[in-house]
């Protein structure tokens, strides 16, 4: 192909990849790609490395490459699409969040910056845009002329077993693409600033794999000083144990957002969209719940069909699956015979039937059709459907959208869909299976359970509370009010009562320490504390109003100034050794390695003896109105309870 036919073709292509919008990104990701070419002469290794890099040089597979990124990381399916993908310009509204250590908030709109060279942590509750927020950046930085290559690494797509090096992950992003660039090479792409690297969902990665993902995490910034975002729900490790990092708190949504959410949506009429910002503004109820994104599309979806106002979030989503279902029915005219035979209530029930076994089973988010279809018919048989024809997922799909197709797999089209309709399940069982679930969850708790309960905790409120948090209060001893902290309490408000830092023998005199939060327990007494503080998560209580800024300070100052206050004697600590052995070159070298831990509660009574505030500062009020809160209420099921089992034996005389 001659040069002037090249260019003729490239410049079809790269308009064939256009959104109708005018908003893309076309030759713009192989530009950058090419300049990594440019430094290659700076000396023989990079050089060399930088030469593997395997970049495809006829247009249309260019053109096709950014296609995918497009598809991949701009596009994708909501709740509101009608199973088709949307653009992100045509749906996004500029979120807001704020930066825990100073209270900065920041809008991410076409203007935002992120000048944290660090790593940002991007804390968000389910639904309030934390992948949004990513795409976004992406998208602006693929925009910039002299932007870096910005990647999305969903983390719950990572083979832990096989993958847990930083770089191998990159590089098998890019080969998704059709680039090929080994992990040898991506380190000097790191180290040059040549990427901006975002890790999403740190919450979906299982818990047995969350150290691999919280070391590959670390690298990309510690190692290599590559910018780097993580997304999480709150109170995982992210939060805590990451070396050089800024916690960022999504923020919930304004009035003014909902409305401006409402107006850019195009599948709606002006008549509704007034209607739908009338009964936001004017029903206290349902403002206070329209708070993320995904309850607004949802608020969106089924508003005009509400049977009754809903006051919680639960009750939204306890309407949208007959929504949606049957509004399908209607929009065809006629309702559609079912490909499996099953009516749209028998639907629903396998569908929470479905949705609670692979919750329990930890399926992962992306489905194959052979599992699914499996998950599915043994919904049907364990609910008594026997004639079911293999094919009541692919009515979920096709009636309701909840369930998307993407190929050969499928995945929800929001995990709250998921979580939301196990909950249903779980609160349909029956008393004696309801105390048999609870014990084996407060046994064998994981992560993928904590918003699955968020959602119980409002559809069956007293068995959540009777069976559930009294066993966990029971378990844990901790107390129904405090005087002041204790190791147990501190680690339930912020998840660890410790300090530890390590130094080696040859670093002794230099300034190379890294503090780390830690505790001190065995595990098992650990767990049940941990089960103290995953309500706290699940109720939703803002752990910020548990924490003083004077406690915080003593993060502030552990990181600063603790190997100084250890050398002086200052504050108590424990300290251990142990020798590693380094191999080099030269030979193989015995080095001592020194653990110094220090009580939180320590250094609070350094902080007090030094007049930096005084003991009421440090400790909140709001813990003990918390554990009233959370004692009463279980007192209350509890009594409620005796006082029916009582009725019923009046009746039984």
């Amino acid at each position: 192909m001659d040069i002037e036919s090249m260019s003729n073709t490239d410049s079809f292509l790269t308009k064939a990849i256009e959104t109708e919008t005018g908003k893309y990104v076309s030759g713009l990701l192989f530009k950058k790609l090419d300049k990594l070419l440019e430094i290659r002469n700076r000396d023989v290794e990079i050089s060399n490395a930088l030469s593997s890099i395997i970049i495809p040089n006829d247009a249309e597979k260019r053109a096709i490459l950014e296609e995918k990124v497009i598809d991949r990381y701009l596009k994708f399916k909501t709740i509101n699409s009608d199973n088709v993908d949307v653009h992100i310009d045509d749906i996004y509204h500029p979120l807001k969040f704020v930066f825990c250590d100073n209270g900065q908030k920041n809008l991410v709109d076409e203007s935002f910056t992120l000048v944290n060279r660090k790593i940002t942590c991007v804390i968000g509750k389910a639904g309030q845009g934390k992948t949004t927020i990513i795409r976004k950046l992406v998208q602006k930085e693929l925009n910039e002329e002299n932007g870096r290559i910005p990647l999305i690494i969903t983390l719950r797509d990572i083979d832990w077993d096989k993958h847990n090096n930083v770089c191998e992950i990159i590089s098998l992003e890019f080969d998704r693409f059709g680039v090929s660039i080994p992990s040898e090479t991506i380190i000097y792409l790191l180290q040059f600033n040549k990427l901006l690297v975002c890790f999403d969902g740190f919450d979906e990665v299982k818990d047995e794999y969350r150290k691999l993902a919280l070391k590959a995490i670390n690298d990309c910034y510690s190692k290599y000083d590559c910018q780097t975002i993580v997304t999480t729900r709150p109170g995982t490790e992210v939060t805590l144990s990451l070396d050089s990092s800024r916690n960022a708190n999504l923020l919930d949504l304004t009035l003014d957002d909902v409305f401006n959410i409402i107006d850019i949506n195009k599948n709606i009429d002006k008549k509704y969209k007034e209607l739908l910002k009338d009964a936001a503004k004017s029903k206290e109820e349902i403002g206070s719940i329209l708070l993320t994104p995904i309850i607004v599309d949802i608020f969106i979806l089924v508003y005009s069909s509400l049977d009754s106002e809903p006051k919680t979030l639960a009750e939204f989503y306890g309407q949208l699956f007959s929504i949606i279902i049957n509004k399908h029915d209607r929009f065809k005219f006629l309702t559609r015979q079912s490909k499996s035979g099953l009516t749209n209530h028998e639907l629903h029930n396998v569908f929470c039937h479905a949705c609670f076994h692979m919750i329990v089973l930890k399926a992962p988010l992306v489905l194959s059709e052979d599992y699914l279809r499996k998950v599915f018919s043994e919904s049907c048989e364990s609910l008594g459907i026997n004639e079911h024809n293999d094919l009541s997922h692919i009515d979920i799909v096709d009636k309701t959208s909840l369930l998307k197709r993407d190929g050969d797999f499928f995945s929800f089209i929001h995990k709250t869909i998921l979580e939301y309709h196990a909950a249903r399940k779980i609160s349909d069982l029956d008393s004696s299976l309801k105390t048999e679930f609870y014990e084996l969850i407060i046994n064998n708790y994981d992560s993928s359970f904590e918003n699955v309960l968020s959602f119980v905790k409002d559809i069956d409120t007293p068995s959540f509370y009777k069976l559930f948090v009294s066993l966990v209060l029971k378990n844990s001893k901790i107390k129904a009010s405090y005087d002041f902290f204790d190791d147990d309490l501190l680690y339930i408000i912020l998840g660890y009562n410790t300090f530890e830092y390590k130094i080696s023998s040859k670093d002794i005199h230099s300034n190379k320490f890294r503090v780390q939060p830690i505790s001190l327990y065995e595990s098992s007494y650990l767990e049940k504390l941990d089960m103290v503080s995953k309500i706290i998560n699940i109720l939703d209580y803002p752990r910020s109003n548990l924490i003083t800024s004077k406690l915080n300070s003593i993060v502030n100052l552990s990181k600063r100034s603790l190997p100084k206050l250890v050398a002086e004697n200052k504050v108590k600590f424990q300290l251990t050794k142990e020798n590693i052995e380094i191999t080099k070159k030269s030979g193989t070298t015995v080095e001592t390695i020194s653990i110094y831990k220090v009580k939180v509660l320590d250094l609070i009574d350094y902080m007090i003896n030094n007049k930096q505030g005084h003991k009421k500062d440090y400790f909140s009020k709001n813990i003990n109105a918390f554990l009233y809160k959370l004692n009463s209420d279980v007192n209350n099921y509890l009594q409620s309870s005796k006082a029916q089992s009582n009725l019923i034996k009046l009746l039984k005389k």
